[in-house]
């Protein structure tokens, strides 16, 4: 084999296992960043969701983003019933949140605006009544905009939940 052959199998060798690296690191990182997602349905409502279900991805939840659209939300799930506390700390757009258990709406929390020059201590925080699996953070007014009720059903993925 001749010595130009032989440098462009290395160079191509070289290039591929670059390429495979860069991909490796994207995908870590990609990972690493996102959220898993998943469809929520409530009545008539499909939300496209960031699922919450780490204590880290819980404390940050949608703080910090700009926006969210219509037809998005983030889930938060707990691991065993519990009564938790939000707040609307680094947030920078209102939103709705609906408690869950068992798979049923069993409360909610409509049209909660960021308090903006507010300090964390004097920041409003919202809780359910109820021990609860999940909530739901909506963009506000979707409570309203699609009829939502306590007794409503829930599903994840397509699949009602017990």
């Amino acid at each position: 084999m001749d010595k130009k052959v032989l440098g462009l199998i290395v160079i191509a060798v070289i290039f591929l296992i670059s390429v495979i690296f860069a991909v490796i690191s994207v995908t870590r990182l990609v990972s690493l960043a996102g959220y898993n997602k998943a469809s929520v349905g409530i009545g008539t409502a499909i939300f496209s969701a960031d699922i919450a279900d780490t204590e880290s991805e819980r404390d940050k939840g949608l703080s910090g983003r700009s926006s969210l659209a219509d037809d998005r939300a983030m889930l938060f799930r707990f691991d065993v019933p519990a009564v938790p506390v939000f707040w609307m700390k680094d947030m920078k757009f209102p939103l709705d949140i609906i408690w869950i258990r068992n798979g049923k709406v069993v409360g909610y929390v409509t049209d909660i605006y960021p308090e903006p020059g507010v300090s964390e201590r004097d920041i409003k925080r919202y809780s359910p009544s109820t021990p609860i699996d999940m909530a739901l953070e909506v963009p506000a007014g979707s409570v309203g905009r699609y009829g939502v009720s306590i007794g409503d059903g829930v599903t994840v993925g397509g699949k009602e939940i017990r």
